[in-house]
């Protein structure tokens, strides 16, 4: 796989060096444009666009009680966003809201991981962090008010790779591969649907361990990961 990476990135580059033969140069603009076409990986920058887009339920949620303590800040930040304050919660330590199973994101399905793994193993990035992170959905919640309903999703990051493992992908960050552990956090993280969030592709690497890639959409992107 990382053979056939370094041939892609040695043609790009010979491409667009001062040592390209003319004729090469002409087809320059038809590779770019079926470069562009076949992207589906999804750079930093063009996961980190993703935040924002519509938020859509799937089915009908049930009604449920959470606790405020770990959810409200989430909630707070997602009614911010479409200029309301947080409804008020009738009780002290919990809040009734809707759960559910399935969401679309920008017109990209997202479950919890109970409902389906492979569409729940997402690459995040929490309000207070630059960096996408990866994790796997727990939890999706909404609040509905007036005509809009909000929408929160909770998740267990990842943890990290063990310092001892080599990991060869450091070499391409552009490539956007990483190494992480098989195993998540106990402590769950809570971000509103608006921010940017993507599916992973993920291949085992060695015992405990796992490369992962974001990718935009689940079953569309086949990694070649070895």
């Amino acid at each position: 796989m990382l053979k056939t990476f370094c041939a892609g990135a040695n043609l790009k580059a010979l491409l667009q060096g001062d040592r390209c033969p003319s004729a090469l140069k002409m087809a320059v603009p038809l590779l770019e444009r079926k470069w562009d076409q076949g992207r589906r990986t999804g750079t930093i920058g063009e996961l980190n666009n993703l935040g924002n887009s519509e938020t859509r339920k799937v089915d009908n949620g049930k009604r449920v009680l959470i606790p405020r303590k770990i959810y409200d800040n989430a909630f707070r930040i997602a009614f911010e966003a479409i200029s309301k304050a947080l409804p008020h919660a009738q009780d002290i330590n919990f809040r009734s809201v809707q759960m559910h199973e399935r969401v679309t994101i920008g017109g990209r399905l997202f479950t919890t991981k109970n409902r389906s793994r492979r569409s729940a193993e997402i690459f995040f990035k929490p309000p207070d962090c630059e960096d996408l992170l990866p994790g796997v959905i727990t939890g999706i919640f909404s609040i509905e008010d007036g005509s809009r309903e909000v929408f929160v999703l909770s998740i267990k990051p990842r943890k990290p790779a063990s310092a001892c493992i080599i990991n060869p992908f450091a070499r391409y960050p552009d490539f956007g591969a990483e190494l992480w552990s098989t195993e998540f956090e106990e402590e769950i993280m809570c971000i509103p649907a608006t921010q940017p969030i993507c599916h992973s592709e993920s291949r085992t690497w060695v015992t405990g361990v796992v490369v992962l890639k974001a990718i935009t959409s689940v079953g569309i992107q086949k990694c070649q990961f070895s």
